[in-house]
């Protein structure tokens, strides 16, 4: 791809987009709107190009001129070949101009709208950095990036239409009026009836467009919580939940579409009848009012300066309405967008007298969402943090913890009081931030490369070993947001990259939940104590609910805090917990030698490789790295995309998606309505040349009228028949290919969403599906009814001078050379302006998603920025490639036209006078009017078509999406034979059965569970034990039948679970999952999605886990509406709550993956009291780093390297002192 011109670029256009964005809505000036900003912007930009377009005016009216002139020469006898060969000069001279000012203007102009788009998604992104997190709307942002914007090339192009359109019609009135008499303004009063009603259209349009784009930001949102939550949503077997809310939306989008597409077939059909209705109009006028007699020169006249008017004011006017209409609303919409509040960003302290101080908060208060009438976070905070300290906040779930590193963070301004923090500052949060790209690229942020500090902090993190494990190493892409990664490998990328950053503050939240107790004590001491304390002399803040911490020397008599909404007491961790009021209890237990002998086992638990369970990415190239050893930009994700020509079979499903029931027999009704409205027209505007070749009295008589207005009647009806049903059966294709795309991306396999970033995937629900809803069908009209129009003015023209033929052999060899060459390189473009668009919206949607960390790291927004401006300027690249190519072929498509005009001008006054050939004046009127209007219409239509085709690639990815391989045995088994039917109590009891059971990600992969094999009895409550990367969580995914066996049996009260139908197997399990998940809808659709229980039972699931009173609290109860992700919930409260979801089911066998990572002891406790009064009786499977939670259940199952490591009641494994479990607990210092 060609390199752009800077003032092409994303930076450029990011910073045009911001300063019309920053005049335009100054807080406090009257009269400011972005739109009015845009429009000014607009004018002072195109006052050249209009200049050419009102020249371009005059030029087709001038030609229209010359045209009566011509048919004025052939029909006299007497007339000199002098004058012919003038008129005709004077006809090809204006088709020269016409065609260069035509392509100046509209290169001119899509460069423009191409820059008001791509400015604006630059600016969109940059007011992402800037949003607070808690107004984090994915859905709408992506909407407005890939929809939206791409309404400003149509206003763009036709808005000077608006101007110029009516004042070209009253020059238009004045030369018809002065030619042909009154008669000719008559007909223009139907014109002017036109104007009104399509304006009327218009504005109606603009109405529904606004509401288009609301349901479309609903069903983006939707399919963004499906896929973002793609793991619950399987376990919970909510697909069809899914699938159904999105299915309604789709509904109720495609009714919206409906209406604007209706409002576009009336403008199609207008447009389509517009010059015959105005032209029967006049010339009945003319014979029946004025009583004057018809001459061929008048008919073919009136029909140039109409068809002139036609496409200005019946296409270019009403596109520009349309146009206008459209953006007005994008823009309307961008703009409440850039009004959203943005974080206030922290303050610094430069305090000179209190230099020791590392963070003050005075007097802070804090609301949830920032809303003063909403639920408090925090109130009255007093807390001063010394340099080189380490302060430990403890506290119960919802004490508002987080909310109090947010306030530290900058991310949630203080209602009262304020922040100070001095020196820079490094975040890992509670759910770590990861994006698309080598853990390297993870870890370093955008940071120089210092390999020395960086092998420090690797080890001192404990990921040495992890990375060691794998083929690239520290250059191994990891999957969007992570996936590839256990929990504890995440968590400890987010710290890793906190500790590179070398900070004067340090936030840590809650780091400790993901890991095992062997890992948290490295990262205690070699991390937070020997790099930072010790060496860094950086202040440490972590929130945590692993207590053993607090009791250390290092931490000090006076750094506990604990935070109960309020600070209840700041001191020893004693103190603190006395002060609690009993709201926490001692999570940690007296200290204990550290000089345990570890058995063998115990040393393969420690040292057994942790990444047993990753990758599921095959590893690609590592990234370059230059000259300095710094490496680059971040490694993104990238499509593959097909080469080329659209394949037949693309073709044949889309035509066979118009029908229901996947039929040709709606396209076959499409195309014939398409052909007879052509042909009735070519032959409607033939019996208006015919007219003129009747006496005056046969003008006049009843007959003739009758005939003409049957056909224009006719012609009318036939009109609007076949732009509503063409829109209705395009746009039914559109429909079910969303139906088919949804329902086989909801029930793919897991590995599809962990292999992909959210954002491509995002980008076919979002870009390509707006393509095929809207572009793709007004494309695919234009071209047939531009290519049925072209066909029958070259017919038409062969017709009235067959001479004319013996240069189209040399015009069609160039034409054919011309769209081979155009074909294969636009479609190539396309293809990769399709492929580098979606790295730009991943960018974008990894951005919403860590918003909080990167605002937090020096240099991080900057580093980000740079990264997408780079994503964005590629995708420009290809975006103008193409742009320039539409152009070159418009061009060179128009001089072919320019040819077979010349050669039909000069070969008739050739044949006028130097052969015997007799030419009509009237087909030949026909004939140069139709080749006048193909001079702009034949390179459309060839644009169109190639442009369909380019636009089919939309329905190529699409349906790649669509035929995705469905989940083994979804809802049958594939070998009825061996399927087993359970009945509706299954299982009874509850036992499982694992015997030798192997299962890998990847065939090219060693195995993560390496033919383990261990018996559950029904009602028997299992802990799974054992360090990062041991195989507990690939334990949990072969269970739900996430990973398939690849050898061994795994039964469940002694049923083979293969043979059992996949959704049917997965209902009968309740499962809370390590990512607590919440939807952005209400609370009570997030606990019971399906409608299942009454509002007495969903109450009491919330009393028992301790979140009844926050409910309550709310205000709006049960219909509180939770934000994309649950984000205005703490994540222990989430966790709560997907507890709550589980104890609704009732379910027989229960898994918890680490479900107690993120909340306190005594909530922990009162977790593990509920669980075994809510599954009482069933058997329950609990993934656990906090051993304390397991120590009461009736058997532990150890894994390491995933094989079996010991297996047994907790009190037997204990007895064992060189055991695995046993050296766990020591580790931990629990008392045994």
């Amino acid at each position: 791809m060609p390199e752009i011109t800077p003032s092409d670029s994303s930076v450029e256009l990011g910073n045009m987009f911001d300063r019309i964005v920053e005049d335009a809505i100054q807080d406090g000036v009257a009269g400011k709107s972005l739109l009015k900003g845009i429009f000014y912007h607009y004018v002072k930009r195109t006052k050249y190009t209009q200049i050419i377009l009102v020249l371009e005016s005059a030029a087709h009216i001038l030609q229209a001129l010359a045209l009566g002139g011509l048919i004025r020469h052939i029909a006299s006898p007497d007339s000199p070949a002098s004058s012919g060969y003038l008129w005709a000069s004077a006809i090809v001279g204006c088709s020269i101009y016409v065609m260069f000012a035509h392509h100046i203007y509209f290169f001119a102009t899509w460069r423009l709208g191409m820059q008001y788009k791509n400015g604006a998604i630059a600016s969109i992104y940059r007011k992402c950095l800037r949003l607070k997190s808690t107004h984090n709307k994915g859905g709408v942002v992506q909407n407005l990036a890939t929809n939206d914007v791409e309404r400003f090339f149509l206003a763009a192009i036709f808005l000077p239409y608006l101007l110029f359109g009516p004042i070209e019609a009253l020059a238009v009135l004045a030369i018809g009026v002065n030619l042909i008499g009154w008669s000719f303004g008559i007909g223009y009063i139907l014109l002017l009836l036109f104007v009104p009603l399509q304006y009327h259209l218009s504005q109606k349009f603009a109405t529904v467009r606004a509401k288009v784009a609301k349901i479309t930001d609903r069903r983006v949102e939707l399919i963004s919580q499906a896929v973002g939550g793609s793991r619950l949503m399987k376990m919970s077997v909510w697909e069809r939940s899914f699938e159904e809310r999105i299915e309604a939306v789709r509904r109720e989008e495609i009714k919206a579409l409906a209406d604007a597409n209706n409002l576009k077939a009336y403008n199609e059909a207008l447009f389509f009848v517009c010059n015959v209705v105005i032209a029967a109009v006049i010339f009945t006028a003319k014979t029946q009012l004025m009583d004057e007699t018809l001459t061929a020169s008048d008919v073919f006249t009136v029909i140039t300066l109409v068809n002139i008017v036609q496409f200005t004011m019946t296409k270019f006017f009403s596109l520009g309405i349309m146009g206008v209409s459209e953006v007005a609303v994008t823009i309307t919409r961008i703009e409440a967008f850039m009004r959203t509040e943005e974080v206030s960003g922290r303050k610094v302290k430069t305090i000179e007298d209190e230099e020791d101080l590392a963070v003050e908060l005075n007097d802070v208060t804090t609301y949830w969402d920032d809303d003063v009438s909403g639920v408090r976070a925090i109130g009255n905070v007093n807390l001063k943090v010394e340099k080189g300290t380490i302060k430990l906040v403890i506290g119960p779930v919802g004490g508002g913890k987080s909310a109090l590193v947010s306030a530290i963070i900058g991310d949630q301004h203080p209602h009262t009081g304020s922040v100070s923090v001095n020196g820079t500052l490094a975040y890992a949060p509670q759910q770590p931030f990861i994006v698309s790209a080598t853990i390297k690229e993870n870890v370093l942020f955008g940071k120089p490369f210092d390999s020395k500090w960086y092998q420090e902090v690797i080890s001192a993190v404990a990921l040495d070993v992890d990375l060691e494990a794998l083929t690239e190493g520290d250059k191994t892409v990891v999957g969007d947001r992570g996936v590839n990664l256990s929990g504890g490998q995440k968590a400890r990328i987010g710290v890793a990259r906190a500790l590179y950053e070398k900070p004067d503050v340090i936030v840590l939240d809650d780091i400790m939940s993901a890991v095992d107790v062997k890992v948290m004590r490295k990262i205690w001491e070699e991390a937070l104590v020997k790099l930072l304390l010790n060496r860094l002399k950086s202040s440490i803040i972590l929130v945590s609910h692993q207590h053993q911490f607090c009791r250390d020397p290092i931490v000090g008599s006076n750094n506990v805090l604990v935070l109960d909404g309020e600070i209840r007491g700041e001191g020893t961790y004693e103190e603190c917990i006395s002060l609690s009021e009993g709201r926490l209890i001692s999570g940690a237990a007296p200290e204990q030698t550290k000089n345990t002998k570890k058995s063998r086992k115990a040393k393969e638990l420690s040292d057994s490789t942790p990444n047993e369970e990753d990758p599921l990415l095959p590893p690609p190239p590592p990234p370059t790295e230059d000259s300095n050893g710094e490496v680059g930009g971040m490694t993104s994700a990238t499509e593959d995309t097909a080469i080329g020509k659209i394949s037949a079979a693309t073709f044949k499903t889309y035509l066979r998606a118009m029908s229901n029931s996947n039929t040709y027999y709606p396209f076959a009704g499409v195309m014939l309505t398409m052909l007879g409205g052509q042909a009735l027209l070519i032959w409607t505007m033939a019996e208006l040349g015919k007219w003129a070749e009747k006496s005056p009295s046969e003008q006049r008589s009843a007959s003739t009228l009758a005939t003409i207005w049957v056909l224009v009647g006719v012609t009318i009806v036939l009109g609007f028949i076949r732009s509503t049903n063409s829109f209705h059966r395009l746009l039914n294709a559109a429909f079910n290919l969303h139906s088919k795309m949804t329902r086989a991306v909801l029930s793919t396999k897991i590995s599809f969403f962990d292999t992909r970033p959210l954002g491509l995937i995002l980008n076919r629900f979002s870009a390509d599906v707006g393509i095929t809803d809207d572009q793709l069908v007004a494309t695919i009209f234009d071209f047939m009814l531009c290519g049925l129009m072209t066909l029958g003015s070259v017919v038409t023209a062969a017709y009235a001078l067959p001479i004319v033929l013996t240069a189209v052999p040399f015009l069609a060899y160039y034409f054919v050379g011309l769209r081979r060459v155009y074909i294969k390189a636009s479609r190539e473009i396309k293809r990769i302006e399709s492929a580098t668009r979606s790295p730009v919206y991943t960018a974008l949607s990894e951005s919403l998603s860590g918003l909080s960390t990167i605002r937090t790291f020096e240099g991080a927004e900057k580093f980000f920025s740079k990264e997408f401006q780079s994503r964005h300027d590629e995708n420009l690249r290809a975006f103008f490639a193409w742009l320039a190519c539409t152009r070159w072929l418009g061009f060179r498509l128009d001089a072919i036209c320019l040819g077979l005009l010349m050669a039909a001008c000069y070969l008739a006054v050739i044949c006028r006078h130097h052969t015997g050939f007799n030419i009509e004046p009237a087909i030949l009127g026909l004939a140069l009017t139709f080749l006048i209007q193909l001079a702009g219409l034949f390179q459309w239509t060839v644009r169109q078509s190639a442009e369909a085709e380019n636009m089919l690639i939309s329905v190529e990815r699409i349906l790649e999406f669509a035929d995705l391989e469905p989940e083994s045995n979804l809802d049958n088994i594939e070998d009825p034979a061996e399927a087993v039917e359970v009945s509706e109590d299954w299982p009874q009891e509850g036992g499982m059965t694992f015997l030798n059971v192997k299962a890998k990600y990847r065939a090219s992969l060693e195995y993560a569970l390496k033919g383990i094999s261990f018996e559950i009895k029904g009602g028997e409550k299992v802990g799974v034990v054992g360090r990062t990367g041991s195989g507990k969580s690939t334990l949990l995914q072969v269970i739900m039948r996430l990973l398939d066996v690849v050898e061994g049996t795994m039964t469940v009260d002694g049923v083979d679970t293969s043979k059992v139908p996949l959704r049917a197997f997965r209902k009968k399990f309740a499962v809370i999952p390590q990512t607590p998940t919440l939807f952005n809808v209400s609370l009570k659709d997030n606990l019971d999605p399906f409608g299942e229980y009454e509002d007495s039972a969903i109450w009491d699931a919330l009393d028992i886990v301790q979140m009844k009173g926050v409910i309550k609290g709310l205000g709006e109860g049960l219909d509180y509406m939770c934000s994309s992700g649950g984000g205005n919930f703490s994540v222990g409260q989430r966790q709560l709550l997907c507890l709550s979801r589980a104890i609704l089911t009732k379910c027989k066998i229960l898994i918890m993956d680490e479900s107690a990572a993120n909340v306190d002891p005594l909530t922990d406790v009162k977790l593990q009291e509920a669980v075994k009064k809510c599954f009482a009786g069933s058997t329950v499977l609990s993934i656990a780093h906090r051993l304390e939670s397991v120590m009461e259940y009736d058997k532990v199952l150890v894994l390491g390297a995933g094989e079996i490591l010991e297996y047994g009641a907790p009190s037997e494994l204990l007895k064992d002192k060189h055991g695995s479990f046993y050296a766990m607990v020591e580790d931990s210092r629990l008392e045994g």
